[in-house]
């Protein structure tokens, strides 16, 4: 039954992490990157369905098989992942290495559940790597259309 109600879950955890780690001023200078995030997710997940590599089980609230509250939270969690996208280039690998890790954490968590299920030649290892091209997609999308909203006006005057 969890597995159910398993992306609801987790847009509360991720929400409530959102809120109080990024704040309600950020958040709005953020939302758009939400967007590219889940548009990215859905993308994705739309194509591993169409080919039988990963699907999820009757969520709540599917929208062309992915669960709509699975976009709702990779929203929050897109806005969190900019967030801390600061620095150089080193440390921007670490925090996407970061998220790549919690994403193939909740990944995991979702397969051993039952709420997504795998073919039995799509590895952990499958998962992670495409977590983390995933999110370098996000990244690039969301530095090259909303620089100013991420770094603000002195970071773009540095470079």
């Amino acid at each position: 039954m969890f597995w159910y109600w398993e992306s609801v879950i987790y847009s509360v955890f991720v929400w409530v992490a959102v809120y109080f780690l990024v704040g309600p001023g950020r958040i709005k200078e953020l939302w758009p990157v939400g967007f590219i995030s889940s548009a990215v997710f859905f993308a994705v997940h739309l194509n591993l369905l169409s080919i039988g590599t990963s699907s999820f089980t009757n969520g709540f609230l599917t929208v062309f098989g992915v669960p709509f509250f699975h976009l709702v939270w990779v929203f929050g969690a897109g806005i969190l992942l900019i967030n801390y996208l600061q620095g150089d280039f080193s440390q921007r690998i670490v925090v996407v290495a970061i998220f790549s890790i919690l994403g193939l954490f909740l990944d995991l968590l979702s397969a051993s559940t039952g709420g997504h299920i795998h073919a039995p030649n799509f590895k952990p290892v499958n998962s992670l790597g495409l977590i983390f091209f995933r999110l370098i997609v996000v990244v690039w999308f969301s530095e090259g259309f909303f620089p100013e909203r991420i770094y603000g006006h002195k970071r773009l005057v540095r470079q």
